[in-house]
């Protein structure tokens, strides 16, 4: 098996960027059905339903198998059980977290299982192009690039996987590691792959658009979650109430507020940065 990547092995990426967490549900009041409908509205229905509920139905067993497969060791309770916290739109406290770096936790034990195998790592290796059989009409590889010596490397394979991440670097006002270029997007693409939902792009992380600020996402995300309680937000054509669960507010609203201007009391900066999934909100007001 060989494994190419654009930056360092295990310290490139966003992944390791997530301060949050992950929303499973683990125990009672909580429950599947709630959790799907938290994922449902906090995408404001857009969401392919069957999907969402795989993606809740499957939660649990993810994290039992990052804690006792992988070897995750999230943040606990008294009692030993894993502990919960509010977050996003969720109306129970169902984010498995690892104090404020679960996503360094999370990748460097994926990383340690990877180490462990015979894989082979090429660090700072990108693709650039899907080698295709034609006579077949499938793909058999990669032409990779080595941004260490500029030489292009050819990889053959009975099968490819792509795991390149999304790319809100074509726009103007965006944070992300600069490996998310949408370079797996474009090669899935000239190789003949249909494409879906090209709309829905995530800016992460997140933060506020002002001179001299470093207010982040999260926090930004509850201070209109407890605002918003009270105060309507006016976005594009239509006004839309902020969640009322517990802890911060989703993305979908906390995002157009900051980009657009709020009738809230002591004002608000007039130009933000947004994060929201919408291209249509991804620019300053």
């Amino acid at each position: 098996m060989l494994l190419a990547v654009k930056g360092l092995f295990g310290k490139s990426g966003c992944t390791r960027m997530v301060q949050g967490g992950y929303n499973v549900v683990l125990r009672a009041p909580d429950s599947l059905e709630a959790h799907f409908r938290d994922t449902i509205e906090g995408g404001a229905w857009l969401n392919d339903q069957e999907l969402a509920w795989l993606l809740v139905s499957e939660a649990p067993g993810r994290v039992l198998e990052l804690e006792n497969r992988v070897g995750c060791f999230f943040d606990r309770n008294p009692d030993g059980t894993v502990h919960q916290k509010p977050f996003a739109g969720q109306r129970f406290d169902r984010t498995v977290h690892k104090g404020d770096l679960t996503g360094i936790e999370i990748v460097n034990r994926l990383s340690e299982q990877v180490a462990a195998t015979a894989t082979t790592v090429l660090e700072e290796v990108r693709a650039v192009e899907l080698l295709h059989d034609h006579g077949r009409g499938r793909v058999v590889g990669a032409l990779l690039l080595d941004q260490r010596t500029g030489r292009f490397v050819v990889a053959q394979a009975r099968a490819t996987l792509l795991a390149t991440g999304g790319g809100p670097t074509m726009y103007k006002i965006a944070a992300p590691c600069h490996d998310k270029t949408c370079d797996g997007i474009a090669m899935a693409w000239r190789a003949g792959t249909t494409l879906m939902d090209m709309e829905m792009v995530q800016f992460h992380p997140t933060g506020l658009m002002a001179a001299g600020s470093q207010i982040t996402g999260r926090c930004w995300r509850k201070a209109c979650a407890a605002r918003a309680r009270t105060y309507s937000i006016r976005r594009a054509s239509a006004t839309c109430c902020a969640t009322t669960h517990a802890g911060s507010a989703p993305r979908g609203t906390s995002s157009p507020a900051r980009a657009t201007r709020r009738s809230w009391p002591g004002g608000a900066p007039r130009k933000a940065a947004c994060c929201w999934m919408s291209p249509i909100w991804a620019r300053s007001s």
